[in-house]
């Protein structure tokens, strides 16, 4: 036979599972909106050259704010033509207040079809700042498949990792 406080504990502990459930439920319906709003099929931008700006960081902040963690910086040209190659032209590291600080490429680069060219910032690299940034410069011989650049950062700290990644955008050098 059950006493008042079993069924009280079983009181309490039904709203706390039903919270979990709603908070299980609204991250499976935002995942699941996630990977559809991805899967939805948009027409390729083609082109036959780009300035692209890519937002990299090289450290971030943890905890209540007061600590930061270094992290390693990937840079990513990915050719997304299946049948012509692009030229890398640049790629200029530019630190938090744009100031150039590195560049990547001293001598144009082709990127074969479906092929990916990467630039590395290492974790110790504090030139750029706190919020650097990277600008490629590609062309083709005729209209392509335009790439996908990304930066991709990622640190491991006491025996938890973090990694994310940002997507570059398109950009017009000649804006006034």
């Amino acid at each position: 036979m059950e006493g008042p406080e079993s069924s009280r504990s079983r009181e309490t502990k039904a709203p706390r599972r039903r919270r979990q459930l709603a908070l299980r439920r609204a991250a499976a319906v935002a995942a699941f909106q996630l990977v559809v709003g991805v899967a939805h099929a948009t027409e390729p931008a083609l082109s036959d050259g780009q300035t692209v700006y890519v937002p990299v960081y090289s450290e971030v902040l943890f905890g209540d704010r007061s600590g930061s963690i270094l992290v390693r910086a990937s840079v990513f040209v990915r050719n997304t033509d299946p049948n012509q190659a692009i030229t890398v032209l640049s790629s200029e590291y530019r630190d938090t207040k744009g100031k150039l600080t590195k560049s990547f490429v001293d001598a144009p680069v082709a990127v074969a079809p479906l092929a990916t060219l990467r630039f590395d910032i290492p974790e110790y690299d504090t030139t750029g700042r706190k919020a650097p940034s990277m600008l490629v410069r590609w062309k083709a011989e005729r209209r392509v498949n335009a790439p996908l650049v990304q930066a991709v950062m990622i640190s491991a700290f006491e025996h938890q990792g973090i990694s994310f990644v940002t997507e570059g955008r398109p950009i017009d050098p000649n804006t006034k």
